[in-house]
């Protein structure tokens, strides 16, 4: 964290290459001193990096040095002899020698010392994490082991903030989300506990309630699942098969179709393509489910679901279609983040987390896929299109 003089918070440090010179921030301890050195990489690592023979090995930038240093007093040995040919007192030899030898040595292990900064900097990068929280901007452009090794800091640092905010926003999301229905079902319990002379209706009526409130919790728990069971989803964990799209579009109907009829919305499927797609069969039906509930939960009643499936330029494409409450295509990006606060309640009030287009656009991209999503605006509907690598 970085704070002010007058001691307020500012934003947490995000890129630390390019270190910020504002008097007004004063720095824990190290941090200058990480990001310092980050932005003046030292020159013989850069230098050595771009001398083809040794850039993709760090173990023969060390030698390449080593080497240098042992020839240099026989290389200056020899230069003088060249230039003062003739009878050379051996006392003059030894002591040339010596003084060669005594400044190769020093100019090597300086040299030497330069090579670690690599690991110096990735050192108090991870320190500077651990103590501050604060994010580094490693170089990620080097190909030997060490610019490796700074490449999956980075990157492991990145992951691991990243898990730590969505820890933060899942507690918040617990607190929030789970206490009303929590709240409302003991107010509820507790008055028809307490009330006296109810009649069958406000009984029935309360239970109903009730049964409300278990539902969204329900649903709250489902989504929450979904979170902890596709997060770290990555293509090299996939299992790809072929599957039919068709198939997997009236299995997760089937799932809906109890809340689909209750609102009286129907699906169309309208089928230009009729093969098989190559996708993970546990987690891509979940995609299929995802925006087939949102178009059900944003349908208005008697309002028809249309699912296109095609291919086109190499691709195949398949894209739910409904003529719902639609969105501000201008906020389209913003309905695929974690958390969004584009999410609203559906045309029955249903709840939300907004997570299952975050997750699902996340599944998709494993699969080397693109999921993106169009509308007209505001109550005209909208278009959630998948496209894979045919």
């Amino acid at each position: 964290m970085y704070y002010r003089n007058d001691g307020t918070r500012s934003s947490r440090l995000i890129s630390q290459r390019v270190f910020s010179t504002d008097k007004n921030f004063i720095s824990f301890p190290g941090v200058y001193r990480v990001t310092q050195t980050l932005t003046n990489m030292n020159l013989v690592y850069r230098k050595l990096s771009g001398f083809r023979p040794v850039a993709k090995s760090y173990s023969l930038k060390f030698l390449f040095i080593a080497f240098l240093g042992i020839h240099i007093p026989l290389i200056g040995l020899i230069v003088f002899i060249v230039l003062f040919p003739g009878d050379i007192p051996s006392s003059t030899i030894f002591l040339l020698t010596l003084a060669l030898t005594l400044a190769a040595t020093v100019a090597t292990l300086l040299v030497l010392k330069g090579l670690l900064s690599p690991l110096h900097i990735t050192k108090a990068a991870l320190e500077q994490y651990i103590l501050n929280r604060a994010l580094p901007d490693l170089p990620m452009e080097y190909p030997d082991e060490v610019g490796i090794l700074m490449h999956r800091t980075q990157e492991t640092i990145v992951k691991l903030d990243n898990l730590i905010e969505e820890k933060k926003d899942l507690i918040g999301l617990l607190s929030h989300d789970l206490r009303l229905p929590l709240a409302n079902i003991k107010l509820l319990s507790d008055h028809l506990k307490s009330a006296k002379n109810l009649s069958e209706k406000d009984q029935a009526d309360i239970a109903t309630m009730i049964w409300n409130s278990a539902q969204k919790q329900i649903r709250i728990f489902q989504d929450i699942l979904n979170i902890l069971k596709y997060e770290d989803i990555e293509m090299n964990n996939l299992s790809v098969r072929e599957l039919s799209p068709r198939t997997m579009i009236e299995a997760a109907w089937t799932e809906m179709e109890q809340v689909a009829n209750s609102k009286k919305v129907n699906i169309v499927i309208n089928e230009q393509y009729h093969g098989k797609i190559l996708a993970d069969r546990q987690v891509f039906p979940q995609v299929i489910k995802n925006l087939l509930s949102n178009a059900v939960k944003f349908s208005r009643p008697g309002n028809t679901i249309t699912v296109n499936i095609d291919q086109k330029d190499a691709h195949h494409l398949i894209s739910v279609v409904d003529t719902g409450t639609g969105f501000d295509n201008d906020h389209a990006e913003e309905l695929f983040q974690r958390f969004t606060e584009q999410r609203k309640k559906g045309t029955d009030n249903e709840p939300t987390i907004g997570m299952g287009l975050y997750l699902s656009r996340k599944i998709v991209n494993a699969h080397e896929g693109t999921l993106t999503a169009y509308s007209d605006g505001p109550g005209r509907g909208a278009v959630f299109t998948i496209s894979l690598a045919a």
